[in-house]
């Protein structure tokens, strides 16, 4: 999510490869990750692929709603 702390990041879904308090991480092609994150309020969201950034003005990125 745009602008969030990621709060728990487990490289390859292992609780042994976690990152905690960090803005960004890379998943690999072939890899995965579990990604928790705390939404503040109820509200429109967006996400973003860094290696795609280029593409955001042809709208290149994933909205989601929050609510309460």
């Amino acid at each position: 999510m745009i602008g969030t702390i990621l709060d728990e990041v487990h490289l390859s879904g292992n609780p042994k490869n976690t990152l905690w308090g960090v803005q960004t991480v890379e998943v690999g092609a072939g890899n995965g990750a579990s990604i928790d994150f705390t939404i503040p309020e109820a509200g429109t969201f967006l996400l973003v692929d860094h290696d795609e950034l280029a593409h955001l003005p042809e709208g290149f990125v994933i909205r989601f709603e929050a609510v309460e």
